[in-house]
């Protein structure tokens, strides 16, 4: 697996997203994944809001699907199925000191997105990913989480096979999206790298499809290992 970040100019606020894209890659090659972080999404969406328009708190309260508590500096909630600080809202790298918002829409910008490029670079086999940069509960530090795939099947099932000495697995999935999202934050940095596309090839455990399924890498709270977590929030009301 190669992992490539791409050095880029500064995107600019309600620049064409799928432009700025032709404009760094000249080529994709088949069985490749485009990564794109979801800041450049974003702003491509006018998705920005001037400091001293609203607080963060209530900017939060109204981008959040539910919001869990305040944390450390931040608040925990759920954005889109993911459990993520402060529903994503960003306050680095904004020209204007504004915040940034996640994506709208982010199945369908994957969507178009591929569709576009796809037509452009003429591959069969391609997949793309809008990425951000997460926290995991007692871990210091960040890695990644997909916003959004489309173009391949985004989860690995290991169900039915048996391990190393004949026992069939019960529960055992991979989640390649945020896999592979991982090791694009890694390369991309999180500062002023200005890398915010990462092109990874040589994927040989990826399978690459047309029609990506929205609802493979979510899960119900009720059902997750984390549902102690939720239990006495509103998202069980």
């Amino acid at each position: 697996m190669q992992v490539s970040p791409i050095t880029t100019r500064i995107f600019k606020e309600n620049e064409d997203l799928v432009s700025f894209i032709k404009e760094h890659i000249g080529e994709i090659k088949e069985k490749s994944v485009l990564l794109i972080t979801s800041k450049i999404v974003a702003l491509g969406q006018g998705r920005t809001i001037p400091k001293n328009e609203i607080s963060k708190k209530n900017l939060v309260a109204k981008e959040a699907d539910y919001v869990l508590g305040e944390t450390y500096q931040s608040y925990l909630t759920i954005k889109d199925g993911i459990l993520i600080p402060a529903a994503g809202i960003d306050e680095s790298n904004s020209e204007n000191g504004d915040y940034i918002l996640w994506p709208k829409n982010s199945y369908e910008v994957a969507s178009q997105l591929w569709h576009d490029l796809k037509r452009h670079y003429q591959v069969k086999n391609f997949g793309i990913v809008l990425t951000d940069s997460r926290c995991t509960p007692l871990r210091q530090g960040v890695t990644g989480v997909g916003l959004a795939h489309w173009g391949f099947k985004g989860i690995q099932n290991h169900i039915g096979k048996k391990d190393l000495f004949g026992r069939k697995l019960t529960v055992s999935t991979t989640n390649l999206v945020d896999c592979l999202a991982t090791a694009a934050t890694l390369v991309m940095g999180e500062s002023s790298e200005r890398t915010p596309l990462c092109l990874i090839t040589d994927l040989p455990f990826i399978e690459f499809q047309d029609v990506t399924s929205k609802e493979e890498l979510l899960i119900a709270p009720e059902k997750d290992i984390f549902k102690p977590l939720f239990k006495n929030t509103e998202v069980f009301k």
